[in-house]
């Protein structure tokens, strides 16, 4: 094995326990690999991919960040003694930032960053002011629907200016940022967010602007997520949003996605009710580039798990997902049906999740008929 192999291997076991011995704390970590079989080929592969950040707080009022990421197209090959036949692996940077928080009587704060700083339909708003989340439905990480998870991403260089106003309830954010790209290349975007909670509810919603010089259309998307939460503990989550799109554009419908999502717990079960209206996003799938549709996809899952992480530090469970092209709703393709079982636990502070999707209308094609996934996610 090529010295730069086990170097590039040990940074990314070693590093993040390195961090605490320089003052810095791990912001971030995840491990996903994914095995599955390739198209024209009999043998499987396991694709990983990973990134850790890492965090350091010199005062109070100042929070610096970054992170990288790697991936191995074939871990295996990526290993093999053989340097010149092996598969290459790539290590990326991702992010850095530097957030101040502002000393006044209104709680504020601005970070300047580069490269990827956040999903502005996600819960990151919520987490960081108001000390709340807000879980996105649990099918979208697993193997089965990881194409149907949205892709909504602020990444560049830019700025961010969140702040919470008069009422503690909500915050607000402002971001500006351009892709690092000059001359025609450039283009600039301009996101603004709300996030929101009560006893009953909690929303974060967003809309953003795109211009490229050299182009004269300008491009819009936003999104709209909310829980409503019961006394008992249930809840229902609704997301709604569209995808980046330029005005006029006769298949707008085609960049619509809709999440309905009934959640039921009990002391150590919960169901999960998924309905669903969406394009396909082939980025968030690692295993293969999916087909895509001139419509939305139309479906539903059902995940029931049983465990809890918080007490018993292990949980299970199986989903059955199931969809439909409207545009030519009698072909099989990979949406069709899949029945995914799953395990977590905890282990001490990273949450281990092994999941396979099995899709028995396509077992003729073990490419997209069965995907294992194995993913290593820190928690705090």
């Amino acid at each position: 094995m090529r010295p730069g192999k086990v170097l590039f291997f040990l940074f990314f076991t070693i590093f993040p326990a390195m961090l605490w011995a320089y003052g810095f704390t791990l912001a971030g970590f995840h491990l996903v690999s994914v095995g599955y079989m390739p198209e024209d080929s009999d043998t499987p592969i396991a694709l990983t991919e990973g990134s850790v950040s890492a965090r350091f707080i010199p005062t109070s009022w100042v929070n610096i960040r970054g992170g990288v990421s790697f991936l191995l197209p074939d871990t295996a090959d990526f290993f093999k003694p053989d340097a010149d036949t092996a598969t290459p692996g790539m290590l990326l940077f991702d992010n850095a930032s530097i957030n101040f928080r502002l000393p006044s009587s209104i709680p504020a704060g601005v970070t300047v960053f580069t490269g990827s700083l956040d999903d502005p339909s996600s819960d990151s708003l919520l987490r960081e002011w108001l000390k709340c989340s807000m879980e996105e439905p649990e099918f979208h990480s697993l193997p089965a629907a990881l194409a149907f998870s949205s892709e909504n991403v602020i990444s560049g260089t830019g700025l961010e200016i969140a702040l919470v106003p008069g009422n503690a309830n909500c915050v607000t954010g402002m971001y500006g940022y351009w892709n690092s790209r000059t001359g025609s290349d450039a283009i600039y975007t301009g996101d603004a967010r709300v996030a929101a909670t009560s006893d009953l509810w909690r929303a974060n919603a967003f809309a953003g602007l795109s211009v490229q010089p050299s182009d004269t259309e300008v491009t819009f998307r936003g999104a709209l997520t909310a829980v409503l939460s019961a006394g008992s503990g249930n809840e229902l989550y609704f997301s709604a949003g569209l995808g980046n799109s330029e005005f006029g554009d006769s298949r707008l419908g085609r960049n619509l996605y809709l999440v309905f999502e009934p959640r039921l717990y009990w002391d150590n079960a919960d169901l999960a009710l998924s309905f669903f209206s969406s394009p396909v996003f082939p980025g968030n799938d690692l295993s293969y580039v999916p087909e895509d549709a001139e419509s939305n996809y139309l479906g539903g899952n059902l995940l029931a798990g049983f465990g809890n992480l918080e007490t018993l530090g292990m949980r299970g469970g199986i989903s059955l997902l199931g969809s439909i092209n409207p545009e030519d709703p009698g072909s099989v393709t990979p949406f069709s049906f899949s029945v995914t079982p799953f395990y977590t636990m905890m282990v001490s502070d990273f949450k281990l999740t092994v999941s396979s999707a099995i899709k028995p209308l396509l077992l003729g094609d073990p490419g997209t008929a069965i995907v294992i996934c194995c993913s290593l996610k820190a928690v705090y």
